[in-house]
């Protein structure tokens, strides 16, 4: 084996090798390649993003996915990994999901668009106005011909978008 001197470069395996010996178009290519391939397979999913801060929640998703998983599968076996402590983590999960869930309705309604949630998942939005009314279906689900006056005094128990975004803002800052 031979002595390492110093400013001496450590042997890098072989893929290493091959990857310095590519020029950057060259590397760039072979990363988009694998990622082509990898979104090809069963469990991948390919998501857009055209901002920093939806850059930063597919990286915080990506990794919850693999802790995620690695605790369902170490659950019990792992003695640091107790259902207790699991149960809290799935519970903070599930908290931080429908708080997302909720930010994108209040951003929906704030431009102006229909918000659809994802599978699984309702319109928080949707749902506190139905209780704030004290309705299960909107009037016009309930009895199609709904009046002028029906619609305009279930229209009255509707929150503006900015009062409860304020609400939404002084939980932050109590927090």
């Amino acid at each position: 084996m031979t002595k390492k001197h110093k400013g001496q470069k450590t042997p890098q395996t072989q893929r290493g090798q091959n990857e310095a010996q590519l020029s950057p178009k060259e590397r760039h290519a072979n990363w988009t390649k694998s990622k082509l391939e990898r979104a090809a397979l069963d469990g991948y999913n390919v998501i857009r993003q055209e901002t920093k801060d939806v850059a930063l929640l597919i990286n915080l998703a990506g990794g919850h996915d693999n802790i995620m998983k690695y605790l369902r599968l170490n659950v019990g076996l792992n003695p640091k990994i107790t259902m207790d402590k699991f149960n809290e983590i799935i519970r903070l999960s599930n908290e931080a999901k429908e708080k997302l869930n909720e930010v994108n309705a209040l951003a929906y309604e704030l431009a102006g668009k229909k918000y659809i949630p994802p599978r699984g998942m309702k319109n928080p939005l949707k749902a506190e106005r139905q209780t704030q009314t004290g309705t299960e279906k909107s009037p016009k689900k309930q009895n199609n011909k709904a009046t002028k006056a029906d619609t305009a005094e279930n229209a009255s128990a509707v929150v503006p978008a900015d009062a409860v975004a304020e609400e939404l803002e002084a939980e932050a800052v109590a927090v």
